[in-house]
């Protein structure tokens, strides 16, 4: 009982410290772990007075809410608290669009009738604001551009890793991957896996 009761401390302590960053000052943020959905991404919400919460976990899972539930706690509260006092309750699906869900409310969905929400890095970042006031300040004039193309990301998202000739048209294998394969068929771009989720894959990028 002590450890669940810290960890939901834990998650409580994120969201509110993740929320003051952003500049909103919340309420009570409580957390309780239930079975209100046989899902282990929904997140129901509900208002328990002023800038208030109560946030229901379907599945005590250690290792998933450190690795991802307790960092997008504060993403899903601030667009709850910020609608009608009407709106008592909201159920968002936390996965990157992998976990099944009943749940409307997503940061990434092939569902035609969800409704997209910023995921955690626009939130933290403030809609990439630093990023953007760099932009803007480095302006280029479209003339003076080239037509070439360079991304660097990691490996996450669904299939398979493999890194090999023929893995282009593999509907099994990893998209990110997929992607960086094309690309070197393609002039002047330059797709390369940076960051791989597991170490030992990084000599299969080379």
């Amino acid at each position: 009982m002590f450890r669940e009761h810290l960890m939901k401390q834990r998650m409580s302590v994120r969201a509110r410290k993740d929320l003051w960053k952003s500049g909103y000052k919340p309420g009570s943020i409580k957390v309780r772990f239930s079975k209100t959905s046989p899902h282990r991404a929904d997140v129901l919400i509900k208002r328990s007075g002023a800038r208030s919460v109560i946030i229901d976990y379907p599945f005590h899972d250690p290792l998933r809410i450190k690795q991802g539930v307790r960092q997008r706690l504060a993403c899903i509260i601030h667009p709850f608290l910020h609608c009608s006092e009407d709106v008592v309750e909201a159920g968002f699906n936390i996965s990157d669009g992998g976990e099944p869900s009943t749940y409307p409310f997503a940061f990434s969905s092939n569902r035609p009738h969800d409704r997209l929400i910023p995921d955690y890095y626009q939130f933290r970042t403030r809609s990439f604001s630093a990023l953007r006031a760099y932009a803007e300040a480095n302006d280029r004039p479209w003339v003076d551009r080239n037509t070439g193309l360079r991304w660097r990301g990691a490996d996450t998202g669904a299939g398979r890793f493999a890194y090999h000739d023929g893995i282009e048209q593999d509907p099994t294998v990893n998209q990110r991957i997929r992607l960086c394969k094309i690309a070197e068929q393609i002039d002047q771009t330059d797709c390369k896996i940076a960051a791989p989720t597991q170490p030992e894959k990084f000599e299969l990028y080379e």
